[in-house]
């Protein structure tokens, strides 16, 4: 009896030994420490992982801090709890994040834009530039150069071109034409020239000019009217004419008249007897002859 005893003593021991150590290794056991990983190379990482009954699992991350090749972060993190032989997901650094800027000189806005889009770069400030050679909407350049390596989400800025630098016109009218023509030739305008007579603005000087002012392109055209100074015609010769029918004679060759009365005359009667300028003197169209009459 007492050897039955000790026996069922014994087993009874034995039983709740077998249940603490499966308590335990249920609730610590089984258990460990996820280790800390940062800044380990990939070979120490996997050794010390290893050590821990871990198995490590790698994927690719930028640092701007970290090291190539070096750990930037595990998950768990250090110091979690974490059942033995599970995986520890670790990012192993491949240098800061970095991407070529493109090409984008030469290009149209909206192509240069898509293109630094693509490289996950963003557009900046846009703003215009005047060029001679580049038409509207030519990107003429950018705030950094193709190839360069930038962190992802730089802004670049564009210069745009809005085509040549418009050209201030100055207003010649009433200078020496040659001279006007030739300033608004240096310029960088076409020039078309025109004549007309005028009674007010001297023979060869600059009669009129269109557009007088504002602004223009290289190769925009102005036109520059010269002036052939006074028409002069014949005055006609109207001595013993009747004074309407003199004055109609004047009228149709483009003169206009006075009349000055220089004797006594009859009643009804009044003649011309002279004119001033005289017959056949040359004078401008639209000017005025004296009449002379009795």
């Amino acid at each position: 009896m007492r050897r039955r005893g000790w026996l069922a003593f014994l087993l009874v021991v034995m039983l709740s030994a077998s249940a603490a150590l499966a308590g335990w290794y249920l609730t610590e056991g089984r258990f460990t420490t996820a280790p800390e990983l940062s800044s380990l190379s990939k070979a120490d990482a996997e050794r010390v992982a290893s050590k821990s009954g871990l198995s490590i699992d790698f994927s690719d991350a930028y640092s701007e801090t970290v090291a190539r090749g070096r750990v930037v972060s595990s998950d768990p993190g250090p110091g979690t709890k974490i059942e033995k032989g599970s995986t520890v997901h670790a990012a192993l650094s491949q240098g800061p994040e970095r991407y070529p800027m493109p090409k984008v000189v030469g290009q149209s806005q909206s192509s240069a834009q898509a293109a630094i889009e693509k490289a996950k770069l963003i557009v900046g400030k846009v703003s215009n530039g005047f060029s001679e050679h580049a038409t509207p909407g030519i990107v003429l350049s950018a705030s950094e150069k193709a190839g360069a390596r930038l962190k992802k989400g730089t802004a670049i800025d564009l210069v745009v071109s809005v085509g040549p630098k418009p050209l201030a016109i100055t207003n010649y009218q009433g200078t020496p034409y040659d001279a006007a023509a030739a300033a608004l030739t240096n310029a960088g305008f076409r020039v078309v020239e025109r004549s007309r007579y005028s009674n007010k603005v001297g023979k060869d000087l600059v009669l009129n000019q269109d557009p007088r002012s504002g602004h223009g392109s290289p190769g925009d055209t102005i036109t520059l009217t010269r002036s052939l100074g006074s028409q002069l015609v014949s005055v006609p010769s109207v001595q013993r004419m009747p004074l309407p029918a003199a004055r109609k004679a004047m009228r149709e060759a483009g003169f206009k008249t006075k009349v000055q009365q220089v004797g006594v005359n009859r009643s009804g009667v009044r003649y011309v007897v002279y004119s001033n300028p005289g017959a056949q003197a040359q004078a401008p169209k639209g000017s005025t002859v004296m009449l002379y009459v009795v």
